[in-house]
């Protein structure tokens, strides 16, 4: 009876050593980027306004729970001539189909009349 207790003993003692220890303080935070644009830049701040971490929104940062922080999202800027296609797409993406017809008719119909202005001019 007494070696049942003490293999029970010893079981209990290393399955409470090998349980793996973390920060009881610590928050991971992980952020992932959905964006197909340049990822967001976040500014993390403490209560006294002090900057603690700069990340992006593909990053991941472990916090001190303990103290209340303030997030601020920089965008940032679009640069839509250096890569125009990728803009193209973009705006593809974000605007309505209904509107993404009503440019191509537009541009059409501006495209008719231009070569109506420059080549179908009345002649006498």
């Amino acid at each position: 009876m007494k070696l049942i207790h003490t293999v029970l003993l010893f079981t209990l003692l290393i399955s409470a050593l090998s349980i793996p220890v973390m920060a009881e303080d610590d928050i991971v935070i992980t952020f992932s980027d959905l964006d197909f644009d340049k990822s967001t830049e976040i500014l993390i701040y403490d209560g006294t306004g002090e900057l603690v971490r700069e990340t992006n929104t593909s990053g991941t940062v472990s916090l001190n729970q303990s103290y209340s922080y303030l997030f601020v999202f920089k965008p940032s800027e679009k640069t839509w001539f250096s890569d125009p296609f990728q803009s193209l797409e973009f705006l593809k993406i974000q605007m309505p189909t209904y509107v993404a017809y009503l440019i191509w008719i537009v541009a059409v119909i501006g495209l008719m009349a231009i070569l109506v202005a420059v080549f179908g001019g009345r002649r006498r």
